[in-house]
């Protein structure tokens, strides 16, 4: 995934991948924008012997994005008692997930698996 030079090559692809210097990875504290904790999520995985501590609001922004299903959302009865599928509603708590992280994003596919119900579903909720 990153330079096949080692740990050197690999911190300037880091770095350019987050946009940021490689002094600020090997600083203590290093702020990025939500949207870069999925590349790190996976980089982390990825990688043996790259250390990455997580703090509460890391942790909990992959958990929900992996698993939307498990987020507290209210569904409204009207949602609930139509003919919304699991799946549907999974749709529509990870678009709220989307939302509760300042993120876009849509539903689509080309099987026709009911995007627009759970569009709809999370602009209610």
């Amino acid at each position: 995934m990153l330079s096949p030079e080692g740990p050197i090559g690999d911190l300037d692809a880091i770095s350019t991948h987050l946009n940021v210097k490689v002094n600020a990875l090997i600083s203590e504290t290093l702020q990025l924008p939500a949207y870069r904790a999925v590349y790190l999520e996976a980089l982390g995985k990825d990688r043996e012997g790259l250390r990455i501590e997580r703090n509460q609001a890391f942790t909990n922004l992959i958990r929900n994005l992996e698993n939307p299903e498990e987020l507290e959302v209210t569904i409204p009865e009207a949602l609930k008692s139509s003919s919304q599928r699991d799946y549907q509603l999974t749709g529509v708590k990870w678009l709220k997930v989307l939302t509760k992280f300042g993120f876009g994003g849509i539903l689509a596919d080309d099987m026709g698996l009911g995007e627009n119900p759970s569009n709809i579903g999370a602009a209610l909720v």
